[in-house]
């Protein structure tokens, strides 16, 4: 690990720095201010027909319907909802 161990030369941290350039703070402050572009922000409309709400209706009925039909054959079959509860 000695090895990897930067060594700094006496001195160097006691030295403050130069102030920085105004030029310089002016292209720092401009570049912060310009590094962001934003979107127009304007009211939210709301779609008038959702696609997505309509899926998830239709996945829902589709679910329910092979429930009510496994429950059907299973009473069907087995004379009961639930033919592994029977089995214990």
């Amino acid at each position: 690990m000695a090895l990897l161990k930067r060594k700094s030369k006496p001195g160097k941290a006691a030295k403050e720095r130069k102030p920085a350039k105004p030029e310089k703070k002016l292209k720092k402050e401009k570049a912060k201010k310009e590094k962001k572009p934003r979107a127009p922000r304007g009211p939210v409309v709301r779609v008038p027909s959702d696609v997505y709400t309509a899926l998830v209706v239709v996945a829902t009925v589709f679910v329910m319907t092979g429930t009510g039909f496994l429950a059907y054959r299973s009473q069907q079959l087995f004379e009961t909802y639930l033919p592994m509860a029977a089995a214990g």
